[in-house]
């Protein structure tokens, strides 16, 4: 579990979601605009819930470890919609950058973190 700190608070959710956050916020900055995500999170008492955030250049976001007790929940269908958007970096199956030539959205130049 990863603990996301933006705009003064924060929210827990599953490191598969906090990193492809993270990663989609890259995406964003590099296209140099800003989109609003939904982004799924845990509650407290065992609950699920979304959180909206607004991600782009300038609006940083911190992605911390939490000593988590318990199953996670499985938000794969989330993350998934998440690496669906057309600002999310572009890579191929084996984490290459795709050619220039993919039909990519952005330079496929992105250099990974």
């Amino acid at each position: 579990m990863r603990r996301i700190v933006y705009a003064g608070g924060s929210f827990l959710t599953t490191a598969e979601i906090a990193g492809t956050l993270m990663r989609l916020a890259v995406g964003v900055a590099v296209l140099g605009g800003t989109e609003l995500v939904e982004v799924p999170v845990c509650g407290d008492a065992d609950g699920t819930d979304t959180a909206q955030l607004v991600i782009g250049p300038g609006l940083p976001l911190l992605n911390l470890p939490v000593d988590w007790r318990g199953d996670e929940p499985d938000f794969t269908t989330e993350n998934l919609m998440l690496q669906m958007r057309t600002s999310y970096p572009a890579t191929g199956g084996n984490g290459d950058a795709l050619p220039a030539d993919s039909g990519a959205p952005w330079s496929a130049d992105f250099d990974e973190w």
